[in-house]
């Protein structure tokens, strides 16, 4: 599924991984006017908006990483790079608490799984309404209707 996302190496992240990461380079992306790409002067920001703070340091390597010749953008590849550099260091449960808090829109600590379906669909509009419908009941495991952090950490981390 990541080759239909524009993407051929995963970096090990799982296809539900990538989908979900693209979600919010697309994001950023419509933040920044741009299409496909990030400027790279706002990858600290970006980091910081999903819950990561990198130091100078890991900000230097990461831009390396996402915009090897130094040409000021980088695209979604660039990004999976940079994430799965993070959940290598074990830093993303803070990445997907702010993630988590993005779509919460209420603050209410859980969102309701037509939210994760809008979710899906808009990361990748070719997944099958039964395959969402397979990860919603994996997802929302009591059947509440909703996934708390801890329900949306399992199915962004596969844990």
């Amino acid at each position: 599924m990541a080759t239909t996302l524009g993407v051929t190496e995963t970096y090990g992240l799982s296809d539900d991984k990538v989908r979900d990461f693209k979600e919010a380079f697309d994001y950023f992306s419509e933040q920044e006017g741009l299409y496909e790409e990030l400027f790279t002067k706002n990858l600290a920001t970006h980091l910081s908006d999903m819950g990561y703070e990198a130091t100078a340091a890991e900000l230097a390597q990461f831009r390396l990483s996402c915009d090897a010749t130094a040409t000021g953008k980088y695209s979604f590849d660039g990004f999976l790079k940079v994430i799965s550099k993070i959940l290598k260091t074990g830093d993303m449960e803070d990445v997907l608490k702010q993630a988590f808090r993005i779509f919460d829109k209420e603050g209410t600590g859980s969102i309701s799984t037509d939210v994760v379906r809008d979710i899906m669909r808009e990361a990748d509009p070719n997944m099958s309404k039964e395959e969402i419908e397979q990860i919603i009941t994996e997802t929302d495991a009591d059947g509440s209707g909703e996934v708390d952090f801890e329900e949306f950490k399992e199915m962004m981390m596969g844990d």
